[in-house]
């Protein structure tokens, strides 16, 4: 008796409703026809993706990669050697890789230091911050090749040699060159060391006439970067010698600092003009902070 009045009384909010009725109900039939369009959206896209993904509207062209200009002192078209090089040509805008196929296109260009790549809805921006000169190696027969403050070897054949006179030049007995990689550190620490003080000098190098940085070692034949560095004011002999003594940060108890050695030479030189005006055959040390001439040679 209790069972038939539960009954009756479920029956009053909840009429029973057929199988059938459930099927052509307004709420089943909205989200069978919502599944429907999903899962027929996903075969869509899945059957069509190569298609849409080649139409040109989304297809990266060389105009809509914005690259940071480059400078003066690169010849070679850097955007145009990573965009050939890398087959960025066939990559397009929706490709989800496409971010680290461009980072990875300009980051194995060895004048590039660092390369910031962002995507938007219709182009790509790099921007890219570039390795600088600081002075150029000789070696092998008359051979010259740039490097950046930290001793990375750069790639000559994209240096603009018009502007070769503006940087110094570093020369070290017999240097090692073992297997010279593009964007990698010059194998020999002297040239490393001799880079960090060509950064130093850079700004005034020209205008001071100094020419050439050269390793002294401290016994003969040795390659190591322990001993003294000089600056030369002419191709020979007949120049001024500058004693600038060790690299930055491995200086001897005798020396002064990196800073104190260009003041004082930076000084010395305000007052009587250009190295080159100073007579010749002279031998300038600065090593200990104060002017000292030597002799002469």
């Amino acid at each position: 008796m209790a069972e038939k009045k539960r009954r009756s009384t479920w029956s009053k909010f909840a009429p029973q409703i057929s199988v059938a009725d459930w099927r052509l109900h307004p709420l089943t039939l909205f989200v069978l026809a919502t599944v429907a369009t999903i899962v027929a959206g996903i075969w869509l896209w899945r059957s069509n993706e190569s298609e849409l993904l080649d139409r040109s509207t989304f297809q990266l062209t060389f105009e809509k990669l914005v690259v940071t200009p480059q400078p003066d002192f690169l010849k070679i078209d850097l955007k145009k050697a990573a965009f050939d090089g890398s087959g960025l040509a066939e990559t397009n805008l929706l490709d989800h890789d496409l971010v680290s196929k461009v980072h990875a296109a300009f980051a194995v260009q060895s004048w590039v230091e660092q390369a910031i790549v962002r995507k938007n809805r219709s182009a790509v921006d790099v921007d890219l911050i570039f390795r600088k000169p600081v002075a150029l190696v000789e070696f092998g027969d008359n051979l010259l090749l740039p490097i950046d403050r930290s001793g990375i070897v750069l790639d000559g054949e994209d240096f603009n040699s018009a502007l070769a006179d503006q940087f110094v030049r570093i020369t070290v007995e017999s240097p090692q060159v073992g297997s010279l990689v593009h964007g990698d550190a010059w194998p020999d620490e002297r040239i490393v060391a001799a880079a960090m003080i060509a950064e130093l000098i850079l700004p005034k190098a020209k205008d001071w006439g100094i020419v050439r940085i050269a390793h002294v070692p401290l016994t003969s034949g040795s390659n190591a970067p322990e001993g003294d560095f000089e600056f030369l004011t002419s191709q020979n002999t007949a120049g001024i010698r500058v004693l600038w003594g060790s690299p930055p940060g491995f200086e001897r108890t005798d020396e002064v600092s990196p800073a104190q050695k260009l003041e004082t030479l930076s000084q010395w030189i305000s007052e009587r003009g250009s190295l080159t005006d100073f007579g010749s055959s002279q031998t300038i040390d600065l090593r200990s902070g104060q002017i000292k001439l030597v002799s002469k040679r």
